[in-house]
């Protein structure tokens, strides 16, 4: 029996759908605090230079829009894989549905 052979045995197909959501679900939440720490930093950042210069006031123009973008774009990922995992679990049920009532069976 190869290494292989042993990882495949321990899958277990009826929670792989619910294992990658809830690991995708624990890499959103830790990349939504990293980015409230990016732009709690960057926002700092932006607050010393216009303080210190009284002026460049566009970076807070251009904070918000790159902030409101990267945050627009990790929502939306999250919410598509959201979907997917949904449509995976539909699929899924529906096969189950199909093997429970022969719709497989060998001739």
């Amino acid at each position: 029996m190869s290494h292989q052979d042993t990882n495949e045995s321990t899958i277990d197909p009826a929670n792989e759908v619910a294992d990658l959501k809830a690991n995708y679900d624990q890499h959103f939440r830790r990349g939504m605090k990293l980015w409230a720490i990016r732009w709690t930093i960057g926002f700092g950042v932006i607050w010393a230079v216009t303080g210190y210069t009284g002026d460049h006031a566009w970076l807070w123009i251009a904070g918000i829009a790159v902030a409101s973008l990267s945050l627009t774009v990790n929502i939306g990922m999250k919410l598509s894989l959201d979907r997917k995992v949904r449509e995976a679990e539909q699929k899924k049920a529906e096969l189950d549905r199909a093997i429970r009532e022969g719709e497989f069976e060998d001739e």
